[in-house]
This record gives C-alpha cells, sequence and structure tokens, in this order.
C-alpha cells in the first residue's frame, strides 16, 4: 500500500503554484482553473492543491496540514527559505529525535519539514 497524495487548500492557483515550484522544488503535473486544482510532484510527492469548493474539497485555508515532508539538504533549505522572506519557524528537536521546522504558504496553511 501507498500513499498517493495529499489535497491543501489555496485561494490562488498560479500564486500557490509558483510558491510550492519556487520554494519547495516541486513541479506542475496537471492544472485546471475550471476545477480550482493543480497537481503538484517533486519524486515520489503528489500533492493536490484546490480552491474550495471548486470540486476538489471544502477544508478551510490556513491551520497545519496533516501531514510533513523530509528534506535531505535539511540546514540549506532552512537557510534558502529565510534568505527568499518565506515565513519559517527556528530548527525543533523533537522529543522523538527528529528536527523540524515549519513553513507557511501564501494562504497561511502550515507545514512540517523533517531532517531526512
Amino acid at each position: 500500500m501507498q500513499i498517493t497524495g495529499f489535497k491543501i487548500p489555496i485561494s490562488d492557483i498560479q500564486r500557490s503554484a509558483n510558491f510550492y515550484k519556487e520554494h519547495l522544488g516541486f513541479s506542475i503535473a496537471f492544472q485546471s482553473e475550471e476545477y480550482g486544482w493543480v497537481s503538484i510532484e517533486k519524486g515520489s510527492v503528489d500533492i493536490g492543491l484546490y480552491v474550495p469548493g471548486k470540486g476538489g474539497g471544502n477544508r478551510a485555508l490556513g491551520g497545519s496540514v496533516d501531514f510533513s515532508l523530509s528534506i535531505a539538504d535539511f540546514e540549506q533549505t532552512h537557510s534558502v527559505l529565510r534568505e527568499k522572506g518565506v515565513e519559517v519557524s527556528e530548527i525543533k528537536d523533537t522529543d522523538d529525535g527528529m528536527q523540524v521546522f515549519s513553513i507557511t504558504d501564501p494562504d497561511q496553511n502550515k507545514l512540517i519539514i523533517c531532517k531526512e
């Protein structure tokens, strides 16, 4: 069994697609303005970005998403995102021995980034 993808609510397809491409290295796999949907991918990770009420779901914008991403170049990614002006938390050590930081996308969705 594999997880095939996740969805994140957004308000503007192009703005959000550009954010995830520019800051996290995703590419666009599919986009439909009519359905308020864009599929982005990086490696084996597929994420759907959707405008609530247009067919992808109705979750409210903002808040924590229910998954995290692991990145090999963890410290460098943290530094680069800060330099680009992305809202980035400090790196934290978790009780279970992981290192994490969070980023906030243009719609105030918070993603957790873990050290691979």
